[in-house]
């Protein structure tokens, strides 16, 4: 008689196909922003629709998941907005234990308020996306996330008497067009990124987004419809990572013009980033100090200092790739040491250029590509490492 071996099952499936295994499974359990397991009382979206609406939602009975008879509130259990599911706020309401999963978007329609009432854990914890062109309020001791990933846009009203919190790779987009607007008052984890991307006819300059007094990670100017000049009135103040204007459309961006009244002394703790648009760091007649601690550079757009500014940054080099400079008693300085004039220095090795001399300020010719550098004799530029 043939003697039969057994083998252990771990041979046949390998601990490493197990392991890869188990966490799809666990993925599909607990991905996108759903808790694994279900309670009495949960609910969860079944499709697009009205958050008013029962047939937009299904409960858990603590078997299965069933069709709503009522529409969820702070007295129930969670509830998810699953992905490819906008649900849409048209009738004011009451909730807390929201998630809502990547892919997925609440939208507050105007005048319509979505409270965010103090329960367990995090109150609404944002992994999709939550358009809000009615009203958000976050009670007293309420704690909203927007997680990475996740997007809070804001074209109405945000109250926070409780918590916003924004973690890394979380972002907030400040979408008003025809007015201000209010940035919320936020925690700005490391990552974050606060932007500006929906003004289009508004230009009125002494009249900036209220709310850019706070410590914000990233900060990034974004509106391709600008057809005016905005003032940040020197209000903004600090910037820890990068400091980014993409566009600024027919318009400009102003850091403070004159007749604000006030000071700019902004800190950028990253990069200085120009892409597009226009960006005059002071119009005013009082010196403005943005202290840079990274690089600024330059791909596109216009950079000018048209009042009396200085520009006061850290060891990192200044990188002007392309675009256009123009200054007025601008200078640049290094914190530690002072940089040689910009026509008096070479640059990189593998970029040859030639200098001539003018009263007023001094033209760099690229060989490569031939672009002109109107650069203010008194503006100071590293252009790479020495």
């Amino acid at each position: 008689m043939k003697k039969t071996t057994s083998i252990p099952f771990r041979a046949l499936f390998p601990l490493q196909l197990a392991q890869v295994f188990c966490a799809v499974v666990l993925f599909g359990l607990v991905g996108g922003g759903t808790a694994w397991g279900q309670a009495v009382g949960d609910y969860r979206s079944i499709q697009s629709g009205n958050w008013s609406s029962t047939s937009t939602w299904e409960r858990f009975n603590g078997a299965s998941w069933v069709a709503a008879v009522a529409t969820p509130t702070s007295l129930d259990g969670q509830i998810t907005i699953r992905a490819g599911h906008t649900v849409t706020v048209a009738a004011s309401v009451t909730a807390d234990q929201v998630v809502v999963q990547a892919g997925g978007q609440i939208t507050v329609s105007s005048p319509f308020i979505l409270t965010i009432a103090n329960g367990a854990g995090t109150d609404l914890d944002v992994f999709g996306t939550v358009n809000v062109a009615g009203t958000l309020t976050i009670n007293a001791g309420a704690a909203v996330v927007v997680e990475s990933g996740g997007i809070l846009q804001n074209s109405g009203t945000v109250n926070t008497t409780g918590t916003l919190t924004f973690a890394s790779a979380g972002k907030y987009q400040h979408t008003y067009t025809t007015s201000a607007g209010t940035i919320p008052t936020a925690t700005w984890n490391a990552g974050s990124t606060c932007e500006i991307t929906g003004y289009t006819t508004y230009n009125t300059a002494n009249s900036p987004p209220g709310g850019l007094a706070q410590n914000f990670y990233n900060f990034t100017w974004n509106c391709p419809g600008q057809t005016g000049t905005i003032t940040l009135h020197g209000n903004i103040a600090t910037v820890n990572g990068d400091f980014t204007v993409v566009s600024t459309g027919s318009g400009a961006l102003m850091a403070r013009q004159n007749g604000d009244g006030t000071t700019l002394t902004l800190t950028i703790g990253g990069n200085l980033n120009l892409q597009g648009g226009t960006l005059d760091a002071n119009n005013g007649v009082t010196a403005a100090t943005i202290n840079l601690g990274g690089s600024y550079n330059q791909t596109g757009g216009t950079f000018l200092c048209s009042g009396a500014g200085g520009l006061h940054r850290g060891q990192q080099n200044v990188h002007a790739i392309r675009g256009r400079h123009q200054h007025r008693e601008h200078k640049l300085h290094r914190q530690r040491r002072r940089v040689a004039d910009f026509e008096q220095r070479p640059q990189r090795r593998h970029r040859p250029e030639f200098y001539r001399k003018q009263q007023r300020h001094a033209q760099l010719w690229d060989q490569r590509d031939q672009r002109r550098w109107h650069v203010h004799s008194e503006f100071r530029r590293h252009a790479g490492p020495r």
